[in-house]
C-alpha cells in the first residue's frame, strides 16, 4: 500500500501464498451459498444477507485476481502503463466494492432492527439500494479518481505494484477515506443495533423471533470483520506513515491476505442455519414436531419393549432407537416416528421444550440432527396461543394448521375442516364416477 515498500521475499510469500488461500475460500463461500441459494428465501432479511456476503465474496476475489493481474505487469521487465492503469482501476473499483457491501449490509441490520415490526421496504427496493451502493458508488469514486489523475499521469505509481499513486496527487486517500469511514460508520451502526436488540423485550411470534436471529447472525458477523477490516486497512495507513517499517509491512500483508478466510469462516461457516442446510445429507434427520395439548400417558413397558423390538426389526439404527427411548424414560409425553419423521407431543409447551432439548442432545451425541428448517409446531387450543419452541440458536415455525399421514391439524382442535375436505374429496370422486 505504501509507494516506499520494502523490496522483501518474506513479504512476497505473504502476501501471495495469503491471497491464494484467501481466494480458495472464496470459491468455497461461493460454493456453499450456490448450495444454499434455493432455501434462503423464507426469510427476506435472511436472504439479503446472502446477497450482501455474496457480493463481498465476488468482490474480494476479482479484486485479488487483478492483483495478481497488475502484479504480474509490474514485474514484467516490459512496463505497459494503459495495462497497469486498467489494473489499478478494478482494483480500486472492486475493493471499494467489497467495503461499500459491508456498509449496505450494516445499513440492511439497521433498518431491519428499528424496523422489524413493520411491513417497510420490499425486497426488490432493497436490493435495488444495495446494488446501487455496493456497486454504484464504489464506480462513482473510481471513475472520479482515474478522471482527474491520469491524464497528469498521477493515476498510478509506475516501477512498484500497480496501485494508487500518493506522492504526486493523493489519489490513493480515494480508497483510504471511504474504506476508513465506512469502517467507523460500521461500528457505530453496531453499537445502536446492540442496545436496541438488548433492550428489545423477548417475546412475539416465531417469524419476529425468527427475524431477531438473522439479525443477530448480521451483527455477528458485521462485529468480527468490521474489526478486522478496520485492522487490516488501519495497518495500511501505517505502513504510509511509517514506510520503512519493515513488521507494519509484514503484519499488513498478512492480514490483508486472510481477508477470504475471515469473510469464509464468519460470513457463512458461523451460520448455524447454513450448517443445518449442507449437513442435511447427515445418515438421519428428525424434525415435524408438533404440541398436542391434550393429556397423554406414555406407553407402559411392555408395550415400550415391543416397540423398541419393531423399530430394531424394521432397520432403524440402534443409536435412533436410544435417542428415542430417552423421551420416554426422562419426559410424560407421546413420541411418533413415522419413516424418518419424528412427531414429539406433550401437554404443554414447558414439557415439550424439555422433551426437545433432551431428544437433540441424543441426537447430537449420535451425530444426528434436528432440521429446523424442517420443522414446525403447532398448538392445539381454542384460543389462539403462541409459544417459541427453540433448537439451539433456532426458533421453530408455529403454524394454524398442518397436515400429517394425510390428516389436517388446525390450531383449533377441531376435525370439521378435515371432514369437509374429505367429503368434498368424495363428492368430486362420486361426480366423476357417475
Amino acid at each position: 500500500m505504501s509507494p516506499d515498500s520494502p523490496r522483501s521475499i518474506i513479504l512476497d510469500y505473504i502476501t501471495y501464498i495469503g491471497v491464494g488461500i484467501s481466494m480458495a475460500c472464496l470459491v468455497i463461500c461461493l460454493i456453499i451459498e450456490a448450495i444454499i441459494w434455493r432455501k434462503i428465501n423464507k426469510n427476506p432479511t435472511s436472504y439479503l444477507r446472502h446477497v450482501s456476503i455474496v457480493n463481498i465474496a465476488v468482490s474480494l476475489l476479482i479484486a485479488n485476481i487483478w492483483f495478481i493481474i497488475g502484479a504480474a505487469i509490474s514485474d514484467a521487465d516490459k512496463k505497459n502503463p494503459p495495462a497497469c492503469t486498467a489494473a489499478t482501476f478494478f482494483i480500486h473499483f472492486f475493493y471499494l466494492a467489497l467495503f461499500f457491501w459491508m456498509f449496505a449490509s450494516a445499513l440492511l441490520l439497521f433498518y431491519r432492527t428499528v424496523s422489524v415490526f413493520d411491513g417497510g421496504l420490499s425486497k426488490i427496493s432493497m436490493l435495488i439500494i444495495g446494488f446501487s451502493l455496493g456497486y454504484g458508488a464504489p464506480l462513482i469514486i473510481a471513475t472520479i479518481t482515474i478522471a482527474a489523475t491520469a491524464p497528469s499521469n498521477q493515476y498510478i505509481r509506475e516501477n512498484v505494484v500497480c496501485w494508487l499513486n500518493w506522492y504526486e496527487s493523493k489519489a490513493l486517500l480515494a480508497f483510504v477515506i471511504p474504506a476508513l469511514m465506512i469502517v467507523v460508520i460500521n461500528f457505530i451502526i453496531l453499537i445502536v443495533v446492540l442496545y436496541k436488540i438488548l433492550r428489545r423485550r423477548v417475546g412475539g411470534n416465531a417469524a419476529q423471533a425468527g427475524e431477531k436471529h438473522v439479525l443477530y447472525v448480521i451483527a455477528r458477523s458485521l462485529a468480527v470483520l468490521t474489526p478486522f477490516f478496520g485492522l487490516t486497512w488501519g495497518l495500511g495507513v501505517g505502513t504510509m506513515v511509517d514506510p520503512k517499517n519493515f513488521g507494519i509491512h509484514v503484519a499488513f500483508a498478512f492480514f490483508n491476505s486472510l481477508q477470504g478466510f475471515f469473510i469464509l469462516v464468519f460470513g457463512t461457516l458461523l451460520d448455524k442455519k447454513i450448517t443445518d442446510i449442507t449437513g442435511k445429507n447427515t445418515e438421519h434427520q428428525c424434525w415435524n414436531i408438533i404440541w398436542w395439548t391434550e393429556q397423554l400417558v406414555p406407553e407402559n413397558e411392555n408395550g415400550q419393549r415391543i416397540l423398541w423390538g419393531v423399530l430394531k426389526e424394521y432397520g432403524v439404527p440402534g443409536l435412533l432407537i436410544q435417542a428415542v427411548k430417552s423421551l420416554y424414560d426422562w419426559c410424560q409425553s407421546l413420541v411418533c416416528i413415522v419413516g424418518n419423521d419424528v412427531v414429539l407431543l406433550s401437554s404443554s409447551g414447558h414439557d415439550l421444550q424439555l422433551l426437545l432439548e433432551q431428544f437433540a442432545a441424543k441426537c447430537e451425541a449420535a451425530r444426528m440432527k434436528i432440521s429446523a428448517s424442517k420443522s414446525e409446531t403447532i398448538v392445539l387450543c381454542r384460543k389462539r396461543v403462541a409459544y417459541l419452541l427453540w433448537v439451539g440458536e433456532e426458533v421453530l415455525p408455529q403454524v394454524e394448521k398442518f397436515r400429517y399421514l394425510g390428516v389436517l391439524f388446525t390450531n383449533e382442535g377441531k376435525i370439521k375442516r378435515e371432514m369437509d375436505r374429505r367429503i368434498g374429496a368424495a363428492s368430486a370422486v362420486m361426480r366423476a364416477l357417475c
